[in-house]
């Protein structure tokens, strides 16, 4: 009986799904509704990974067009956070998006809305 439990949980151990490798990218923003006039504060938390070459950051919103920041990274030497400020946002409603270039691909993008209301009144332009 105990070789038969050791032969199925080594099976088990052989079939059950592999370990994943940790997320590449992490986008945290801070607050995702304010008034205006605010500042958003972004958070890009990276994997190290050698084949990592560039993080960006763009938002964009219909009532007030896009803009977006990119930096350089060197592999997994490359820092792990990356801190940005979206300063002087107008009201409306902005996806902004974060992405992992690494070699040839983009490997990684997360998506998150963002809310920024008229300080004269609670409505999105």
């Amino acid at each position: 009986m105990p070789r038969l439990l050791l032969t199925v949980l080594c099976i088990l151990s052989l079939t059950s799904p592999a370990r994943t490798e940790p997320t590449p990218l992490q986008l945290r923003l801070t607050p995702h509704e304010a008034f205006y006039p605010t500042t958003i504060q972004a958070k890009l938390v990276v994997e190290p990974h050698y084949l990592n070459r560039m993080v960006c950051l763009a938002w964009e919103s219909q009532e007030a067009g896009s803009k977006s920041s990119c930096w350089q990274v060197e592999g997994q030497y490359a820092a792990k956070v990356y801190d940005h400020e979206l300063k002087h946002l107008q009201p409306g409603e902005y996806q902004v998006m974060a992405s992992v270039i690494r070699v040839r691909e983009t490997i990684s993008t997360t998506v998150q809305t963002v809310r920024i209301h008229d300080p004269h009144g609670d409505r999105v332009r």
